[in-house]
C-alpha cells in the first residue's frame, strides 16, 4: 500500500506531465511550491498523518484587518470549502483547501486547484475594490 507522500507525489508526476513541467515532488518537509499562470504563488502542504493536502494560494498582502478578514471564515469553509490564513512574517493572506488524499485522483485535483483559483480571483476584486465594505456577514457576499 502506498504512502500518504507517494500518493501526492504520483499525482503530482500527473499534473507535472499535464502542465508540461519535468518534475513535480513535495521535498523534505512535505511541501512544494508552484507558480500558476506565471502569476499566483500556490503552496502545496503534504499533512502526512491527517492524510490531507493543503493547498494555499497566495493572495498577496492586502490592506484589510485579520478580525474582519477571518470573520468571514466560519461561511467560506461551510458554503465554499474554503478559508483564509494569514502568514504574519510576510503579511500576506492565503485562500486554502484542505482536500482528502484518499479520494483524491487527478480529475478531482484539478477541480480542487480550479475551484481555489475561481474564488482567488473573486476575493482578489473584493478586497481590491476602492470601496469595499467587508464588514457586512460573508452570506451577503456569497
Amino acid at each position: 500500500m502506498s504512502s500518504t507522500r507517494d500518493i501526492v507525489n504520483n499525482l503530482l508526476q500527473e499534473f507535472a506531465t499535464i502542465i508540461g513541467e519535468q518534475n513535480l515532488n513535495l521535498d523534505e518537509n512535505n511541501r512544494l511550491e508552484l507558480l500558476i499562470n506565471r502569476q499566483q504563488r500556490l503552496s502545496l502542504y503534504c499533512k502526512v498523518e491527517a492524510n490531507k493536502l493543503l493547498l494555499m494560494l497566495d493572495l498577496g498582502m492586502q490592506p484589510i484587518s485579520m478580525e474582519v478578514l477571518l470573520a468571514f471564515n466560519a461561511t467560506l469553509q461551510q458554503e465554499y470549502d474554503v478559508f483564509f490564513g494569514i502568514d504574519l512574517a510576510s503579511k500576506h493572506i492565503y485562500l486554502s483547501r484542505d482536500i482528502a488524499i484518499y479520494d483524491l485522483n487527478i480529475a478531482s485535483f484539478q477541480q480542487h486547484l480550479a475551484d481555489l483559483l475561481q474564488q482567488a480571483e473573486l476575493w482578489q476584486q473584493q478586497l481590491q475594490a476602492p470601496n469595499k465594505n467587508l464588514t457586512v456577514s460573508p452570506a451577503k457576499l456569497a
